[in-house]
């Protein structure tokens, strides 16, 4: 982590003082943050990885950091940095999904590192993120060491997929979490669509999803992201997909839905999860994962407001497991920070869509 960014943790709420400007008789605050989810992930490809690991000596030892956690030489690591030919060497999806992911959660705190050092005058006012990205800002806020992050990436992968894909020939390889191999699952996770339900009558959307709470149950049909007052995005079980469209079909006409996505068993949001919560929680403390105080505020992916201690990092980082994001919310406390501009830290500019489709009325960009 650039030291410009990093403060003492020992200090219990510790914020550290931003500049403000005054622009047409309103207080502005600094820059904020804001780290993009797992559905950026495609946009990692091989030529952004090897500029950004020839772009600075940090940079390479970030990765190489990763290398050593996770066992493997500093050439292997390097040479599989997300490539479509070398990606089909690795042995099953666990082993993919693990390098992709750790792959883009380094890359985006190694540019995060890159603009603190080369930019930026001050630390950012405040740091946020979608689903992932949340545990990213964690480390941008020092609440989390980038090697607890690195461990914690691992983990949350090998957990979140089925175990019927945790085959065997998966036991010896260092991008899995061997914890979440071996132990018998309480509840397997299950096959899902993922649907955006939209509306530009907010008030519509707002009926038409209690209209589903009450329809259908909660385990099959359920909110995992609410994006905007114009959007919310589901889970729908394979189970039920067949009724919730016969169920759509009856609503009125500025009701509309879409599949996000092809069905998926990797569902991290999903309430389904409860029980893996509590597993992950002693994953963590059998680790000797710490958490801290964040040095840098940070903004809540789970609901409004800040996360402002070490308890509430670790539980905004499980809610990564088993909780819907509300990035409505977070862009609303975006807002009313007033900052200067928000930069989206990262590859794909889904965050700008967000912000757009969130209208926020304040410059943003991407890095």
């Amino acid at each position: 982590m650039s030291e410009k960014g990093k403060h003492d943790m020992s200090e219990e709420h510790y914020w550290p003082e931003s500049q403000t400007t005054r622009t047409h008789g309103s207080v502005q605050n600094g820059f904020i943050i804001f780290f993009p989810g797992l559905g950026s992930r495609r946009f990692y490809d091989d030529a952004a990885m090897q500029d950004i690991l020839s772009a600075d000596p940090l940079v390479k030892k970030n990765f190489m950091s990763a290398a050593d956690i996770i066992g493997i030489t500093s050439a292997k690591w390097i040479e599989l940095i997300p490539n479509a030919h070398n990606l089909k060497r690795l042995k099953g999806r666990v082993e993919k999904q693990n390098l992709i992911n750790l792959a883009c959660f380094i890359y985006n705190i190694s540019v995060y590192d890159l603009y603190l050092r080369y930019f930026a005058e001050q630390p950012p006012y405040a740091v946020t993120g979608e689903s992932l990205g949340i545990l990213e800002a964690a480390v941008a806020a020092n609440s989390i060491s980038l090697e607890d992050g690195i461990r914690i990436t691992r983990a949350l992968t090998t957990a979140l997929l089925p175990s019927s894909q945790l085959s065997s020939d998966t036991q010896s390889d260092s991008f899995i979490e061997q914890r979440f191999v071996e132990k018998e699952r309480a509840n397997d996770p299950i096959e899902m669509h993922v649907l955006g339900v939209t509306s530009k009558d907010s008030e519509a959307l707002v009926e038409i999803l209690d209209a589903i709470r009450s329809r259908f149950p909660v385990e099959d049909v359920q909110v995992h992201k609410r994006y905007s007052s114009e959007q919310a995005n589901l889970y729908v079980s394979s189970e039920r997909i067949t009724d919730f469209k016969a169920f759509m079909k009856e609503l009125p006409s500025n009701v509309h839905y879409e599949e996000l996505k092809p069905p998926t068993s990797f569902t991290p949001h999903d309430i389904n999860h409860d029980s893996l919560r509590q597993e992950f929680l002693s994953f963590l403390s059998e680790q000797n994962i710490r958490f801290y105080n964040p040095t840098i505020r940070m903004i809540s992916n789970s609901g409004p407001g800040f996360v402002v201690d070490a308890c509430a990092v670790k539980a905004a980082v499980l809610d990564i497991i088993n909780k819907p994001m509300d990035s409505q919310a977070t862009v609303a406390t975006i807002r009313k920070c007033h900052p200067s501009f928000v930069i989206e830290m990262g590859k794909g500019n889904k965050s700008i869509k967000l912000f757009e489709d969130n209208k926020l009325d304040t410059d943003f960009e991407s890095f």
